[in-house]
């Protein structure tokens, strides 16, 4: 049978892990997403604070080895996480070693940039694709766009300077223009551009952009982020920019003594290496729209049939059951037989008892000593599910 995967990674109810986690000393980061709806949920850490500063290969194989038992882990706990109730949950390990997921709405830093475009409520837009958890194309008002949407702190700042970059080169027609500012339950949590669609820069290019550093230098702005990919020739000829939070005022961080200095430094150091590895070869840096977002199904488990239904437990039921002839010279055989047939007939109340609401209250039957009556086990008795008659016919 064919599967489709575009409907399958699009089903509203099928859980997908983006791959772009998070691991900090203090924690590690799953963005999980069904639908519309991502949840992140935090976990344990699966890194030491010393982790990366020297290379082990042996570390990074137990990192990894720790990053999918934790995803096993999450795989078995997804009923009980509620998307579209919280943006935020913890993994939690009680002391038993039994694993919880605890809801929580996280509340994010706000962006202090003042907006100038259209705010746009983010239900009303439609994804199209994930590339990574802040990165996304959707559908507007009938056209494409690329979103780029904050989901804890620290991609809320990248917003904040995204937007100041784009207010710095506002009028200059050097950026991918913005639509509209993403908000959720009103404030601002991301922004919306024209599809950033075009080529990258190669070495026929060098005068053009050249020319657009120069404007940025003129009117005092200073661009720190001059790389093969970050600069694109649009359909129009024309030169964009890429990563425009790093296009800033000069002074309003350490460029130096004056604006030549930083200049040389940020600009014509860069342009020139740039340009000197564009003779060698062509550009292989991907452009944005062309990279393939690392997205990894989370089918649910399977439920466990109920006990009477599953063909094991019957068996045992049956094995319990069977009778045995007794004769006069074999009267232990007779006993054995007897207390199978006693035995049998308590597993098999206890297992209807379970499946009458699939499992959910053995706990309270086995541990309830008023009732142990009802299912041949005796008042005090250590055991807990196999009655005393049972576990004696199975050492037989």
């Amino acid at each position: 049978m064919e599967v489709n995967l575009d409907s399958l990674m699009h089903s509203q109810y099928m859980t997908r892990y983006l791959e772009d986690h998070i691991h900090l000393p203090y924690a590690s980061f799953y963005p999980l997403l069904q639908g519309k709806n991502v949840i992140v949920l935090q976990a344990p850490a699966v890194i030491s604070p010393s982790y990366r500063s020297v290379y082990d290969p042996e570390e990074d194989r137990r990192v990894e080895k720790e990053i999918e038992w934790t995803l096993q882990i999450i795989q078995t706990l997804l009923p009980s996480l509620k998307f579209g109730l919280t943006n935020w949950a913890y993994l939690i390990q009680d002391h038993e070693g039994v694993y919880h997921i605890q809801h929580r709405q996280k509340r994010l830093t706000s962006v202090t940039c003042q907006p100038w475009a259209p705010l746009v409520d983010e239900n009303d837009v439609k994804i199209s694709r994930w590339i990574s958890c802040e990165e996304r194309e959707g559908i507007w008002n009938n056209q494409h766009v690329d979103l780029l949407i904050g989901w804890n702190n620290e991609t809320i700042k990248w917003i904040n300077e995204e937007m100041n970059g784009h207010r710095l080169i506002q009028g200059l027609d050097l950026g991918f223009e913005v639509l509209g500012h993403i908000t959720s339950n009103g404030n601002i949590i991301g922004i919306m551009k024209e599809p950033a669609i075009g080529r990258l820069v190669e070495r026929c290019d060098k005068n053009v952009v050249y020319a657009a550093v120069s404007r940025l230098q003129r009117l005092g702005l200073i661009y720190e982020a001059i790389l093969p990919s970050n600069i694109i020739i649009a359909t129009d000829g024309k030169v964009r920019f890429l990563s425009v939070q790093n296009i800033v005022t000069f002074g309003s961080r350490e460029h130096g003594e004056n604006i030549e200095q930083a200049a040389q430094h940020f600009h014509w150091n860069q342009l020139k290496k740039l340009f000197i590895d564009l003779h060698r070869h062509w550009n292989i840096m991907p452009v944005t729209r062309s990279l393939t977002g690392s997205v990894k199904i989370l089918p649910p488990l399977p439920t466990p049939p109920p006990p009477l239904q599953d063909p094991i437990v019957l068996l045992m039921v049956q094995w319990y059951m069977r009778k045995s002839t007794p004769t006069s010279s074999n009267r232990s055989r007779h006993l054995t037989s007897t207390r199978r047939r006693r035995v049998g007939c308590t597993a098999f109340r206890i297992l209807r008892r379970i499946s009458s609401d699939n499992g959910k209250n053995i706990q309270s039957w086995t541990t309830d000593h008023n009732d142990h009556s009802s299912y041949g086990l005796h008042p005090g008795s250590s055991q807990t599910f196999i009655a005393p008659e049972m576990s004696e016919s199975l050492n037989d």
